[in-house]
């Protein structure tokens, strides 16, 4: 079945679909009223340690984090000092310096944000400086000791599914934590260093003596731009006098479905650059006054378009009845667990159907909105934000947010005062098990064998070794980290029937899921829905099977559970 881009019926098809999300991810995500016009910096993050503060003691390369500092080169012995439009090594005392906020990008890598409230930025030919609210990969900067071997583990990209070694590296890794007087700044979009010859700053393309620099404390910084949390006091560590450990859970969160529906859904839960970029404002991705949302127009109810301002004035969203907008945000999650959160359980979630009715509403043929792939993205999402708010503590391992495989880990994170976050994954064809029944069947589904070509289809097999064996993908979503699966998630796939909780609803979705909905029904459902017809019409489609055309998709049906043994030609699912 195909529907014609942006005709009425695929409209109509969104309005009957769009609800399926309804009792899974919107009721699950949760807002936060902690955004707000604050640009403060220190924002209940872990405590300084007031011996990294001590001008010429070593430090490790995270000891930098949302901490005000010099910048020595080391090649001249002079500081960074701001210079016109650009800066120089060129202050003799640590006191004529301009000051940098370090302020973390992932674990070793920082902005230099000035008191210009500019970033340093790298460039082929030298050294400039933009706003952060304007920063691209040429304002990161990896530092590192120097001298230094270690082979660290690569930060895992958010939206990006990664590899089982990445995974297991980046899971089990130990930090030796070394640390270092002297440190380079290497900036991997460019493949330079941070360089000063004769005080002037510019980029090399090897580490050398003029590539060396050291950092002292510093005060009158600039605060740099963050959303609050705005806690106070100390969250609980340890365990009760019996041994327990203590806290709440919350065991279905969508943390990471940032780019759900295969990105129409603005905004993130962190952003190597901060909350002006996870939070910005959508009219870039929803139009002016948010007119080309069609996904959220059509959730809400409010087609006059929204304010698309993000932070720091969040005028309409987030909100819970808004689909297309983020409502997590780290640090709102931050005093979740300063609250006593202890245990999360985030699902890896998309929607297929509705994301292919969106590619088609927005002429998007390149949307990707096969399920698993997409649950796999979200998973080096998780990895990505756990290691953002560790490095924002200061360490590998030292933030909120732990993301754990096993029990034994769980409980050795909660009894840290740290929140376990264990993965899962609810998507409706789970390992990509999505049935397509034949409109020429002649098996009921609960003497379906697998015998004969004109039976249903599946999308995966028991067959092992297969790419598409069960056996294959579930050892795919192990290795991402996910130790909790829903196997049924709104319409039937291989592992059984869809829900019942809204028969008109669901019954269209798993029409359409599992093979298509007949263009002569749509045209009659479209027809009862915008002419003000009899809504018992469109009930009568569902419920009346005589009034039908022959469906390739198949209505929701119930029917006494076939007994191995007792049921004639039954010999167990799969």
């Amino acid at each position: 079945m195909s529907l014609a881009p942006n005709t009425l019926s695929s409209r109509i098809m969104l309005i009957a679909i769009i609800a399926l999300v309804t009792a899974c991810n919107g009721a699950n995500r949760g807002v936060s009223n902690s955004g707000n016009n604050n640009n403060g910096t220190n924002n209940n993050a872990a405590p300084t340690v007031d011996d990294l503060r001590i001008a010429g003691e070593p430090r490790t390369r995270y000891d930098m984090a949302n901490n005000c500092w010099a910048i020595r080169a080391n090649s001249n012995s002079s500081y960074l000092v701001a210079n016109g439009n650009g800066f120089s090594a060129s202050a003799t005392q640590a006191s004529e310096s301009t000051p940098f906020y370090l302020k973390p990008t992932s674990l070793g890598k920082y902005m230099l944000y000035s008191t210009q409230r500019q970033v340093l930025t790298a460039a082929a030919n030298g050294i400039g400086q933009t706003a952060s609210a304007d920063a691209n990969d040429n304002a990161e900067w990896r530092v590192t000791g120097v001298g230094d071997t270690t082979l660290y583990p690569e930060t895992p990209q958010y939206n990006i599914e990664p590899s089982p070694e990445q995974v297991a590296y980046y899971h089990d890794f130990v930090d030796p934590n070394t640390t270092f007087q002297n440190f380079n700044l290497y900036s991997a979009s460019q493949n330079r260093y941070l360089s000063s010859d004769d005080g002037q700053l510019s980029s090399a393309e090897a580490a050398a003596e003029n590539t060396s620099f050291s950092f002292e404390p510093a005060g009158g910084c600039a605060n740099f731009p963050e959303a609050q949390s705005n806690f106070s006091g100390t969250p609980f560590a340890g365990t009760l006098a019996d041994g327990s450990v203590l806290g709440h859970a919350d065991v279905h969160v969508h943390i990471s479905s940032s780019e759900f529906l295969g990105g129409a859904q603005h905004g993130r839960p962190y952003h190597k650059f901060g909350v002006e970029h996870a939070l910005s404002d959508c009219a870039a991705l929803h139009g002016p006054n948010g007119f080309t949302d069609a996904i959220g127009s059509l959730f809400s109810g409010d087609f006059d378009g929204h304010d698309t301002s993000g932070y720091p004035d969040f005028v309409e969203w987030p909100a819970r009845d808004m689909l297309t907008h983020e409502a997590i945000y780290w640090k709102w999650l931050e005093r979740s667990w300063a609250s006593g959160l202890r245990v999360a359980v985030n699902d890896l979630v998309d929607n297929e159907t509705l994301c292919e009715l969106e590619r088609q509403a927005t002429l998007d043929p390149l949307r990707q909105c096969n399920s698993m792939t997409n649950a796999g993205k979200q998973a080096g999402t998780m990895y990505g934000m756990q290691d953002y708010i560790d490095a924002q503590y200061g360490g590998r391992g030292k933030g909120f947010f732990q993301i754990v495989h096993s029990p034994a880990e769980a409980r050795e994170v909660i009894t840290g005062g740290k929140m376990a976050v264990v993965l899962g994954i609810e998507i409706s064809n789970l390992f990509d098990c999505k049935i397509k029944y034949s409109p020429l069947r002649q098996q009921r589904p609960e003497n379906e064998d697998g015998s004969g070509g004109i039976e249903n289809s599946y999308g995966c097999t028991t067959e092992e070794g297969l790419p598409n064996s069960i056996d294959t993908q579930m050892q795919r979503a192990w290795n991402w980290g996910v130790r909790q699966l829903v196997t049924i998630h709104e319409f039937d796939n291989a592992f059984g029937g869809n829900g019942i909780f809204d028969g008109l609803i669901l019954n269209l979705g798993n029409r359409e899921n599992s093979g298509g909905i007949p263009s002569g029904d749509l045209a009659r459902v479209t027809d009862i829905l915008t002419n003000g017809g009899d809504v018992s019409g469109v009930v009568d489609l569902v419920t009346n099977p005589t009034s039908l055309e022959t469906p390739t998709g198949e209505w929701w049906t119930t029917y006494d559970c076939p007994i191995e043994d007792e049921t004639e030609g039954f010999s167990g699912y799969l």
